[in-house]
C-alpha cells in the first residue's frame, strides 16, 4: 500500500511545524513554493567577522560578503555557522584574494596543503648523532683555545 497523501511544513514564528497532509491532486498543482527573505536580516546572520569598534580589513570583508553570497544561495547554511565560516574562506581563498604575505599559510588549504607530508622538505636539516659529538667536540677545542690566550 502506498501513502499519496504529503504533509506540509508551516514556519509559525520561530517554529517549523508540520502542516495538513495533501492529497496527490493537491501536490501536483503546489509545485514550487516561494519563500521571502529580508536581506538585510540574512546580512546580518551571515556576517562573522565583527568590528567591534574597529574597521574590518580587506580580508574580513572577503570573507563576510562570501558568506552572504553562499547564504543566498543555500538557506540551511543558517544553523551551520561552522560550515559556512569554512566554505567563505575557501571561496574567498579560490577566488584568488590576494593575501598581504603573497599567499595563504593556513593549513588548511593553498600550497601547504596540496604538499602531502612526506614531500614537505624541513627548514634545517637534522644532523646525525655523530656529526653533531664531533662538532659539540670541536667547538668546546675552540672555546678551550680561546680561553687559553685570553689568560696569557
Amino acid at each position: 500500500m502506498s501513502r499519496t497523501k504529503q504533509s506540509t511544513l508551516l514556519f509559525e514564528g520561530n517554529v517549523l511545524k508540520l502542516g495538513p497532509e495533501l492529497n496527490k491532486n493537491e501536490s501536483n498543482k503546489m509545485g514550487v513554493i516561494t519563500v521571502e527573505v529580508d536581506p538585510e536580516k540574512l546580512r546580518e546572520n551571515s556576517v562573522i567577522f565583527q568590528g567591534d569598534g574597529r574597521p574590518l580589513n580587506s580580508y574580513q570583508h572577503a570573507v563576510n560578503d562570501a558568506a552572504l553570497k553562499l547564504r543566498l544561495n543555500d538557506p540551511s547554511l543558517v544553523k551551520q555557522r561552522g560550515k559556512l565560516v569554512s566554505l567563505a574562506r575557501e571561496q574567498v581563498h579560490n577566488e584568488g584574494y590576494q593575501y598581504k604575505k603573497k599567499k595563504s599559510r593556513s593549513k588548511a588549504f593553498g600550497t601547504s596543503a596540496s604538499q602531502s607530508t612526506e614531500s614537505l622538505v624541513a627548514k634545517k636539516p637534522r644532523l646525525s648523532q655523530e656529526l653533531r659529538s664531533t662538532r659539540i667536540r670541536e667547538v668546546e677545542e675552540d672555546l678551550t683555545e680561546l680561553d687559553t690566550r685570553l689568560r696569557y
